[in-house]
């Protein structure tokens, strides 16, 4: 199946036919399918052939029927998250969704790096979320084999691919550090950040913002094995804490983001980079739908537009893909 929006009639016939589904759609939605070999997230926002759409009533599709093996839909809790890595095939990827504002994804979010074998293979796929005008602030994950649904788990497909082949995660991000802002440390690994070292002087890293009138839409961002990964910030808090979108490391050096100045156009020419990729799965985050305007523009990439991105780790304000290639 096409990587699109499709109305629900067309998601039960290939459930009912054995396909191999990653569905992305609204919780009311979800609930109306059969069981099958799929898993869900809950989200109403994507990048469609037509451009992005806030969409509640068709479901978006990653189809892996022709390109996989064998497979194996697990549900895990923050006790169980950490066995992902050995619920794998030897090779294969694994698509994990997670559902927002939970304490599986804070403990994903500070952990992941820290469970054995990692690398093992590619791990992708994205944070659930909820319409943000809606008034909801729950998200949910979906278990298709079960259809369980769930506020608090996350739930994962793990693929077996053909000897001949390998998944490969990339990252799309328009973000650069600006090397000419001072150099940021924290003293905790946390989403929530009071304090700071701003080229080495402790300061209220709220504060600091504020006096030097920062715009909060550019991330903070780390240097990670060659990697620019973005740090987004949430919200100043009434206790004048930083809430960030993922969490912020101890004794890591940050930089904010350089200023774009086109936004919805720098989105446009990194994906048009893609061009002669192999996508086989795509998400993009809900900060660049918002940020960059995406509302009927189109972008190269088409996909769920979501709370958080997965490539091993949360990630934030970015684009992953990944391939499936020859080896």
């Amino acid at each position: 199946m096409e990587r699109k929006l499709y109305k629900i009639d067309k998601i039960k016939e290939a459930i009912q036919n054995g396909k191999k589904l990653i569905l992305s759609a609204d919780k009311n939605t979800l609930e109306n399918l059969p069981k099958g070999n799929w898993i869900a997230g809950t989200i109403p926002y994507f990048m469609d052939k037509n451009g992005g759409v806030k969409n509640t009533q068709q479901i978006f599709v990653d189809d892996f029927t022709n390109s996989t093996k064998d497979f194996n839909i697990k549900t895990y809790d923050i006790n169980t998250i950490k066995n992902i890595i050995s619920d794998s095939y030897e090779n294969g990827f694994t698509i994990l969704i997670i559902p927002a504002a939970s304490e599986i994804l804070k403990s994903f979010a500070l952990n992941s790096f820290d469970y054995e074998n990692i690398f093992k293979n590619p791990i992708v796929g994205y944070v659930a979320g909820f319409d943000l005008e809606s008034g909801q602030t729950t998200a949910y994950t979906f278990n298709g084999k079960t259809k369980e649904q769930n506020n608090k788990k996350a739930v994962a497909l793990h693929f077996e691919l053909p000897e001949t082949k390998i998944a490969q995660v990339e990252i799309i991000n328009i973000f650069s550090p600006d090397h000419s802002k001072p150099k940021i440390q924290f003293f905790e690994n946390s989403f929530v950040q009071k304090y700071c070292l701003v080229n080495g002087k402790k300061e209220v890293f709220a504060d600091y913002i504020k006096q030097n009138n920062i715009n909060i839409k550019l991330p903070l961002i780390q240097i990670q094995n060659g990697a620019i990964i973005n740090k987004s910030i949430m919200q100043i808090n009434s206790d004048n804490e930083t809430e960030f979108y993922a969490p912020l490391f101890k004794g890591i050096d940050y930089f904010f983001a350089e200023k774009i100045e086109d936004y919805e156009n720098k989105l446009k020419i990194e994906t048009l980079k893609t061009e002669n990729s192999n996508i086989h799965y795509s998400c993009n985050c809900i900060l660049n739908y918002l940020y960059g305007n995406l509302e009927g523009k189109k972008l190269n990439i088409t996909g769920a537009t979501t709370f958080g991105e997965i490539a091993y780790q949360l990630l934030n304000q970015t684009q992953i893909y990944l391939n499936i290639k020859d080896i």
